[in-house]
């Protein structure tokens, strides 16, 4: 009996001990194992072919056994791990092109997509730079298909620069996200060959790829100005816009008259890039610009850039208030015209003292320009303005282009200065024109008895004393100012709620006489 217990106890502990073996050994090959043992495996690899690279200026061996002897202690180590049940050990991948003049990061050895049987443990790779083993990498099977197809365009990109390995990156750049695109970019970025940007700019067409291709150029800078300005005559649209939005991002002052000249394209994408991008450009050459143009020239192609002077923005605005208050008297006109145009509101207190400038025309297009700001400041500037007593016909504009500016701003102030200068015999008669329009527009039912006494006038302003007085009481008695007078005296009506601002009069403002700084503000 007693020989049974030791033999007992000599079985079960040699099932304990195969036990633990075989627990052992199976933990070894789970999946979290063989990953661990991967990474850490691509670690000694990576800074074995770091060192075989510093001995061997540079270059990296033909295969990954040739690191043996003298690298690693085992040509095993080149290998894959693989966990229970999977196929036979192959090889890394290894890619032995990176050299110290590679810039961007290259996978040189990694799992294949799929490896170890596993996707939950994901691919991974050791990560080199010019020459240099910066780690190891966990990647996702789509983020190792991309990079290792991304390594075949760079490498034929960096040692020939053709197009369509350049077509490749920008490709991957447009359908990969994260490391991926952000090494695609720094092959470009880095890797650029006296090709790159004309290659670049005929990617600016293509619309899947266009942004990547702008901002690259940009990055470029003026290495890359020729070819973008060559692009500005492109007859592709697309292509002339994404030009001229690098050429802005770059900000080269020799490109700022290129891109103005595109103020007037045919096509309108392509004006509003351009204005963009002279919002970004050195302000004094562009007001320069402006100022010539818009003095002289085509009539159609001056309407086309006043039309597009809003989308240059408020980049300008110092400067033209600068030169608003100490420029020449055509730079005054001319920034006071252009003011108005990007609606400055930055420039209000500054166009409001130009309304008294020495310079009658200076004074006019300062006062229009905020009419066509028209906010609650501007109302105090143009009502200042009618308070100015008329000496000259540069008085009457000026009175003329003030009421105009009040009535589309509106407000009770607005409303009583209207009455006013519609009951003074000293203003002119297109003065007082607009005046009565505006109490219409306006609905100011104080104005009734004033239109009225207005009907004894001229017939243009009896007829629109009239349409005013329609307006405001919805009432149809024409011309007829004794009927008029009859039914208010008889059946006053209650006065109607007061509206805001209003549109602009059917007829359109004209420049003051003799004033040729800009082009007719229409």
């Amino acid at each position: 009996m007693k020989w049974f217990w030791i033999v007992l106890c000599i079985v079960l502990a040699g099932f304990g001990a195969a036990s633990g073996w075989f627990y052992a050994a199976q933990r070894a090959r789970s999946p979290e194992a063989v990953r661990g043992k991967c990474i850490s495996r691509l670690e000694e690899l990576g800074r074995a072919l770091e060192k075989y690279a510093s001995e061997n200026e540079g270059e990296l061996p033909a295969k990954l056994t040739d690191l043996y002897p003298g690298y690693i202690d085992d040509p095993k180590e080149c290998e894959r791990p693989v966990p229970r049940g999977s196929v036979s050990p192959k090889e890394y991948r290894y890619d032995y092109r990176a050299t110290p003049d590679t810039d961007f990061i290259v996978l040189v050895v990694y799992d294949p997509p799929g490896s170890h049987e596993a996707v939950a443990m994901g691919p991974h790779a050791a990560c080199m730079r010019k020459g240099r083993f910066i780690g190891v990498r966990t990647l996702s099977d789509d983020e190792i298909r991309m990079l290792a197809a991304l390594q075949d365009y760079a490498f034929d990109y960096v040692k020939n620069g053709t197009q369509s390995a350049l077509q490749g990156l920008l490709d991957i750049m447009n359908e990969s996200e994260g490391n991926v695109r952000d090494a695609a970019a720094d092959v470009l970025r880095v890797a650029v060959k006296p090709q790159t940007p004309r290659l670049l700019v005929g990617e600016l067409g293509r619309e899947e790829v266009q942004d990547e291709a702008a901002r690259l150029l940009t990055s470029i800078g003026k290495d890359a100005l020729d070819d973008l300005i060559r692009a500005c005559d492109d007859p592709n649209p697309s292509v002339r816009a994404g030009a001229i939005r690098s050429l802005g991002d770059i900000g080269d002052e020799s490109a700022v008259s290129i891109v103005f000249g595109k103020l007037t394209d045919t096509d309108a994408g392509v004006r509003v890039a351009a204005a963009n991008s002279l919002g970004k450009m050195a302000p004094a050459k562009v007001i320069s610009l402006l100022t010539d143009a818009l003095s002289q020239g085509d009539p159609v192609e001056q309407q086309r850039i006043i039309e597009i002077l809003p989308d240059i923005g408020e980049s300008l605005v110092p400067q033209l208030r600068a030169m608003l208050e100490r420029g020449d008297t055509q730079s005054r006109q001319g920034a006071a015209f252009i003011l108005g145009k990007l609606k400055a509101e930055t420039a209000v207190p500054a166009l409001g003292r130009a309304t008294r400038d020495g310079d009658w025309n200076v004074a006019w297009y300062a006062a229009q320009a905020l009419a066509e700001i028209g906010n609650e400041d501007c109302r105090d500037y143009l009502i200042a303005l009618l308070d100015v007593q008329l000496r000259s016909q540069g008085m009457v504009n000026l009175h003329h282009i003030g009421v105009i500016g009040l009535g589309t701003i509106g407000g009770d102030q607005v409303r009583a200065k209207l009455r006013e200068v519609l009951m003074r015999e000293s203003e002119p008669h297109e003065v007082r024109y607009y005046a009565a329009y505006y109490l219409g527009e306006l609905q100011d039912r104080e104005a009734v008895p004033l239109l009225i006494e207005t009907m004894a006038n001229f017939y243009y302003l009896r007829r629109v004393a009239a349409e005013a007085l329609h307006s405001i009481t919805g009432q149809n008695f024409g011309m007829r100012q004794d009927r008029w007078q009859s039914w208010w005296n008889s059946t006053p009506q209650p006065p109607p709620l007061y509206s805001g601002p209003v549109a602009a009069p059917p007829a359109s403002t004209s420049p003051p006489p003799g004033a040729g700084a800009v082009a007719s503000p229409g």
